[in-house]
């Protein structure tokens, strides 16, 4: 028999489909998959992160690579460098809430081709910038440079990047609430996904009508992380009628 995490997909899934054709009947709006499914799977895991369950996902997902949301009331920055071709470089950071969902995505192209550890604090202060401007207030920031974060929760640093440190330590002091942590670059496919399209997309910033690979890209990461959500549910059941 389905349980009610299974037959609560199935209606979201549904719902979704419905409301899609909807559009399209009455409104002649088109959209493709992802664009469709991707609200219903933010549902899902809202409602999922409502239910009480003991336990953090990581617990019963220690190989999960992926993204995993923030606290209520908080927000996570991801943040990635790349190179682009023989001589750019390019920067691209998300910002997602606790339920998931996607509220902020940019890109950002560098003419020269940097040196990684130098890419990496450069995309650190521009994104740290780009959140000033739009007035975020609690976040946690990501990045899957290890370098990075350490210097900015130490005093010392490379001596390259020394200055581009000091400016990213000035920025935060905008934020109410911020912290840096490290992330596997597995966890930062979605940031490291938006460095990569820098060249196709030099200086864009997305709120709303973001493109389908960026869409498809979030739709991956949310079921994932739904996945996870369900092991960890059955590895409690089944911890508990042994008990």
């Amino acid at each position: 028999m389905p349980n009610e995490s299974h037959v609560a997909a199935v209606v979201q899934g549904m719902y979704s489909i419905w409301r899609a054709r909807n559009e399209s009947l009455y409104n002649q709006t088109l959209a493709d998959p992802p664009t469709v499914m991707l609200p219903g799977f933010q549902a899902l895991a809202q409602w999922r992160e409502a239910q009480p369950v003991e336990g953090h996902m990581d617990e019963h997902c220690p190989n999960n690579p992926l993204w995993k949301a923030p606290p209520q009331g908080i927000l996570k920055l991801n943040l990635d460098a790349g190179w682009t071709g023989n001589s750019c470089t390019g920067m691209g950071f998300v910002v997602r809430s606790s339920s998931g969902e996607a509220l902020l995505a940019a890109t950002q192209l560098e003419e020269n081709r940097l040196e990684p550890l130098i890419a990496e604090a450069t995309a650190m202060r521009w994104a740290l910038a780009q959140a000033t401007g739009v007035e975020l207030n609690r976040v946690i920031v990501e990045s899957d440079s290890e370098v990075v974060v350490r210097a900015m929760k130490s005093r010392s640093c490379p001596p390259q990047i020394e200055m581009l440190i000091e400016d990213c330590k000035q920025l935060a002091l905008n934020f109410t609430y911020i912290c840096f942590e490290h992330t596997k670059r597995e966890a930062n496919a979605i940031a490291h996904l938006l460095a990569s399209k820098a060249c196709e997309f030099p200086s864009n910033m997305w709120w709303e009508n973001r493109p389908s690979w960026l869409i498809h890209a979030l739709l991956v990461d949310s079921t994932f992380e739904i996945i996870c959500l369900e092991l960890s549910v059955k590895k409690k059941n089944l911890y508990s009628s042994r008990n």
